[in-house]
């Protein structure tokens, strides 16, 4: 369904109209991100001559005087500002549903981010207090893709199933290397901290360490989204020693997923030394995206059954190798079987 909104800001202060003004400006670039369609802001102010905005700047002020002072505080300004918003022509807070509710909030609110970086040219800390339990899922990874663009978000959340697990496992190295960084600070040596670490448990399949004889083995298997195997890629990078990676491609991203793969091959044709393809057809997108970057087509490793790649590696190693599993890689993976 799509919903026109509008926001009266006619009681507003006198430069509140260029605030809306640029809240009309950036709130349309936020729709997508919550499926919203057609909104619409508006100032019930646009009419209005200055002199008159600042006569109705005044009665407020002179309506308040006395309450003001009984109750020793301002309650008329900026810090008092408040918005009313509409869907389709009806005050939101007496006819909208509470996911109706919050998604009008929300939407303003990212535009407001938007104002704070395109206009005054600094991020912004935000805090997100349990909004995702009146979104559905589409939405909710929407906004945390957006949130996820360098802009330092708190998030409470009732179930943590509700934040994706790129994001938590992101939070979760920040909040090891806090630690660190605290303990470091507190006089805990290094050796002692290092220790602490390895006893941290990683998410199954999720950039897990492992180790395959004597060749040390990144674990992304599980990982099928753009984000996740940028990340995935960059872990590698920062390895010491040969770079090897084995990978089926992503899969089920519809009619984005020939682009995705193509820009996933051109990102691993900068890190790996050797790139093991399993499934011909599949990966022909990563194929075109590594040639693309004049990767070596020698060093490409076309097969069809993933347990073929492991007597490879072996032959392409060298003494402090690391292989990088990712995408939907179950341990039986088949091309062929696949397609019958």
């Amino acid at each position: 369904m799509a919903y026109k909104v509008a926001i009266d800001s006619s009681n507003k202060r006198l430069d509140d109209e260029d605030y809306t003004l640029l809240i009309s400006k950036y709130i349309s670039e936020r729709l997508g991100t919550l499926g919203i369609d057609n909104f619409l802001v508006r100032s019930n102010s646009n009419d209005l001559t200055d002199e008159e905005r600042v006569n109705i700047i005044k009665n407020k002020y002179n309506s308040v005087f006395m309450n003001e002072l009984l109750q020793k505080t301002t309650l008329v300004g900026c810090h008092k500002d408040d918005f009313k918003m509409f869907l389709n022509d009806l005050d939101v807070t007496e006819f909208s549903s509470q996911g109706q509710q919050r998604l009008s909030i929300l939407s303003l609110k990212l535009a407001e981010i938007e104002v704070f970086i395109k206009e005054k040219r600094t991020k912004p800390i935000i805090l997100l207090d349990d909004i995702f339990s009146e979104l559905d899922i589409r939405k909710r990874n929407n906004v945390l893709k957006y949130l996820n663009n360098d802009i330092q978000t708190i998030i409470t959340t009732t179930d943590i199933e509700n934040i994706d697990k790129t994001i938590r496992e992101k939070a979760n190295v920040y909040n090891i290397l806090a630690g660190i960084m605290l303990g470091y600070a507190l006089g805990i040596t290094i050796e002692e901290l290092k220790l602490g670490v390895l006893k941290v448990k990683p998410v199954e399949h999720r950039l897990e360490l492992k180790k395959y004889l004597d060749i040390n083995i990144i674990d992304d298997a599980y990982n099928s989204n753009p984000v996740g195997s940028k990340m995935a890629v960059d872990v590698l990078d920062l390895m010491p020693g040969r770079k090897i990676i084995v990978t089926p491609g992503m899969i089920e991203l519809k009619d984005k997923e020939y682009d995705a793969n193509y820009e996933f091959g051109r990102q691993i044709s900068k890190v790996a030394d050797y790139t093991i393809l399993v499934g011909k057809k599949q990966t022909k997108p990563i194929y075109d995206g590594l040639l693309s970057n004049n990767y070596n087509k020698n060093k490409i490793f076309i097969l069809n059954d993933v347990r073929d790649a492991f007597p490879l590696i072996e032959k392409l190693r060298d003494d402090k190798t690391y292989v990088l599993l990712e995408n939907d890689l179950p341990d039986l993976f088949n091309e062929k079987k696949m397609s019958k």
